[in-house]
């Protein structure tokens, strides 16, 4: 019984020194032990935040109007392929848009709040959820888009997939 207990000690007391060194290095360094320390820490979060805000609604416009443009060129000449690609790229802006929305909107409220929790754990779930949800649907429509790309450059007389089962 001694025997364990001087082990679990000595361990203890290991991790202890560990942490102690840890704590002093950090300290020596000028690294803050959490990311709520300094005051700017959180202006330049917001910064960041917002501007991916801006530069998503800019981007999502110019497409937007890029689209209309090439659509209407592509009617002309009655060239089915632009429309495809074109719902494709429609489709990769609204997921954009939903990250937005659903998980950087959120994530500013989130910062303003700082990072306290008010809305229970229901809450917290379904905001991870949404956060996670519009990511992937993102990462995903890019996916979706190679893997058309990837058909149409490897067999271009195959009849391709469909593309509201693609975008599905």
């Amino acid at each position: 019984m001694d025997t364990t207990t001087n082990i679990v000690m000595n361990i203890s007391h290991q991790m202890e020194h560990a942490i102690n060194v840890t704590d002093r290095s950090v300290a020596l360094i000028g690294c803050p032990n959490s990311v709520n320390d300094i005051a700017l820490d959180k202006t330049y979060r917001l910064l960041i935040l917002y501007a991916t805000v801006c530069l998503c609604i800019f981007g999502s416009i110019l497409v937007i109007l890029w689209t209309i443009l090439n659509s209407r060129v592509s009617s002309n000449y009655k060239n089915k392929h632009h429309s495809r690609v074109n719902i494709f790229i429609l489709n990769l802006i609204v997921a954009d848009v939903l990250v937005i929305l659903l998980a950087v909107a959120p994530q500013i409220i989130w910062e303003y709040s700082d990072r306290q929790w008010a809305a229970g754990d229901f809450m917290c779930r379904v905001f991870k959820f949404m956060q996670t949800f519009s990511m992937t649907a993102s990462n995903y429509m890019l996916v979706v888009i190679a893997i058309d790309r990837h058909q149409a450059v490897r067999s271009p007389l195959k009849e391709s997939f469909s593309v509201s089962k693609m975008v599905l």
